[in-house]
């Protein structure tokens, strides 16, 4: 449960005139994922708060930008940004 509950998550006041970047690390496609389909449920999340990104950065290591943008609803695409790479807290 603790790993797939996001209900505490709220979006904060005040940023609904600014421009918005969402960064999703660990995000294996649109629809699915280790700990559900993050990018999909985040976004209708925060669009049911009026807000909408304005650029969408996912990082994944498994999978490949290919198969990423494959998955992505094209209505999506043009501002979803994929890269395929290791994400560590640690600067090392």
């Amino acid at each position: 449960h603790e790993m797939t509950f996001r209900g505490w998550l709220l979006p904060p006041r005040g940023i609904r005139n600014e421009r918005k970047f969402y960064f999703d690390a660990g995000a294996s496609d649109w629809e699915d994922g280790a700990g559900g389909p993050s990018l999909k449920y985040f976004y209708n999340m925060w669009k049911r708060h009026d807000i909408v990104w304005d650029q969408i950065n996912a990082y994944e290591l498994i999978t490949t930008r290919r198969e990423f943008y494959d998955i992505i609803p094209q209505e999506y695409a043009n501002f979803v940004n994929c890269k395929q790479c290791y994400v560590s807290i640690s600067p090392e």
